[in-house]
This record gives structure tokens, sequence and C-alpha cells, in this order.
């Protein structure tokens, strides 16, 4: 899976997320070789995860589209590759704009150890995918992404 975005680290806040955001809106029309029209994604890469101050969780966010190669995208943008992996993937529909923290918490604390699934250690990070077609509710599909083994 190959992504072309913006990517900034959670260590000062969650802000940075927003504006990773705004600003792959501003700039998405500018990736022609986006792979998926329909949706974008947000990465959520704890690869290199600390707790900052105690307090703050720290990890790389990264905003982007899913693109056939890293070759033809606009030079402002990260390109990121991740690596083959198998996934469980937990579809609904929901604001894009809407924290998923709740969500993973879900996932991570209550459905999937009650699963026979187990998390690929060598993959740290998880993604949704959001779909770019939104009802009059404002929501969208989601898909929450998460590598196992």
């Amino acid at each position: 899976l190959c992504l072309a975005g913006y990517q900034g680290s959670t260590r000062w806040g969650f802000g940075v997320i927003g504006k990773c955001w705004r600003r792959l809106h501003q700039q998405k029309h500018r990736i022609l070789a986006r792979a998926c029209p329909d949706f974008l994604v947000g990465l959520n890469d704890y690869s290199d995860w600390s707790l900052a101050d105690g307090k703050q969780p720290a990890f790389a966010y990264f905003a982007a589209a899913e693109v056939t190669d890293g070759i033809d995208v606009p030079k402002d943008m990260q390109v990121k590759t991740l690596p083959p992996s198998r996934y469980v993937v937990l579809s609904f529909r929901g604001k894009s704009e809407d924290s998923l923290q709740p969500w993973a918490d879900y996932v991570y604390k209550a459905w999937l150890p009650h699963t026979a699934y187990q998390l690929n250690e060598n993959a740290r990070y998880d993604f949704a995918r959001y779909g770019e077609d939104v009802d009059a509710r404002g929501q969208s599909a989601i898909e929450f992404w998460v590598p196992i083994v």
C-alpha cells in the first residue's frame, strides 16, 4: 500500500491531525496517480511511539491518498509505503472529522482480545480509510484497518 500526503507528530498535541487533513484536502487535486479516488487514508504510525512528558501520546500521523506508486507525486508531499500484511477490516459509517479514538479503544481493548486474531507486532500502525462520498447527515463509509498475523 503506497500513500502520498502530509505527516505530522502528535508530540505537541492532536491539532496536527487536523492540519494534515486541511492541507491534504487543499492539495489532493494535485495527486494524479490516485489508486482509489473514493477514499482518503488516515494512518497512525506507532513505530516511534512514546508517551511525551508522561501525558501526551506521541506518534506520527499521516493524512494521505492511496497512490499507484510514489513516483508521480507532488514534491511537497511525503510518500510512505506500508509493508505487506494481512488485515482485519472493520467497516461503519461516521463523520470523518470525529475522533476514532473511542472506536480504536473498543477494537484493541474489547473486541480483538476475544477473537482468534493476533496483532502483527512487525507492523506498528493502523489506519482508517475515509469515504469521499458524504450523505445528507455528513457521514461516509469508514474502514478501520488493523494489521494481523
